[in-house]
C-alpha cells in the first residue's frame, strides 16, 4: 500500500483555500491592470483633447489691450489657468511656450502666401513685364525670409518659455 494518508488533514483544506484565494487575488490584480491600461488610455486621450482646445484658443487670442503685447485669451474667469495647469501636470513640454505655436502657425501661414505667389505668378496669362515679375519674385523672396525668421523665433520661445 502507498503511504498517501487516506483522509485530508486540516493543513491540506488551508493550502488549498489559499491556492483558491492566490487564484482569485491574480484574477482580481489582472482586471485592475486592465482598469488601470484603460484609464491611462483615457488620460491620454482628454489630455489631447485640451491640448487640442488650447491650440484652437491660443489661435484665437487677441492682444491685450493694455498695450502689452500680451496674447489674451477670453474665457471665464480661471479656466484658461485651470486648462494649462491641468496640461502642464500631465505634459510639461505643452507648457513651455504657446508662443510658440502662434509663430509656427504664422510662419506656415506666411510659407503659404509666399507659394501662392509663386503659383499665381506661373498662371499668369501671357507673359508679364520683367519689373512685375521681379516684384513679385522679391515680395516672395520677403516672405520667405519673414517665415524663416518666425521659424527661428519660434525655436527661441521654446527654448526660453516663451517670447521675448
Amino acid at each position: 500500500m502507498s503511504d498517501l494518508p487516506l483522509h485530508r488533514t486540516m493543513q491540506d483544506d488551508e493550502i488549498d483555500r489559499l491556492k483558491a484565494q492566490l487564484k482569485e487575488t491574480e484574477e482580481k490584480g489582472r482586471v485592475l491592470v486592465g482598469m488601470c491600461r484603460d484609464l491611462k488610455a483615457r488620460v491620454t486621450e482628454l489630455l489631447t483633447v485640451c491640448q487640442a482646445v488650447q491650440r484652437d484658443l491660443l489661435l484665437r487670442a487677441e492682444p491685450d489691450w493694455d498695450g502689452s503685447g500680451q496674447q489674451v485669451v477670453n474665457l471665464s474667469a480661471g479656466f484658461w489657468e485651470e486648462l494649462n495647469r491641468v496640461i502642464g501636470k500631465y505634459d510639461d513640454t505643452a507648457c513651455k511656450s504657446f508662443d510658440a505655436l502662434i509663430l509656427r502657425k504664422q510662419a506656415e501661414a506666411v510659407e503659404n502666401y509666399s507659394a501662392a505667389l509663386g503659383m499665381w505668378l506661373k498662371e499668369l496669362p501671357g507673359k508679364p513685364c520683367a519689373s512685375f515679375v521681379e516684384g513679385v519674385v522679391s515680395s516672395s523672396e520677403q516672405a520667405d525670409r519673414y517665415a524663416k525668421r518666425l521659424r527661428q523665433q519660434a525655436a527661441e520661445a521654446e527654448r526660453a518659455g516663451g517670447v521675448e
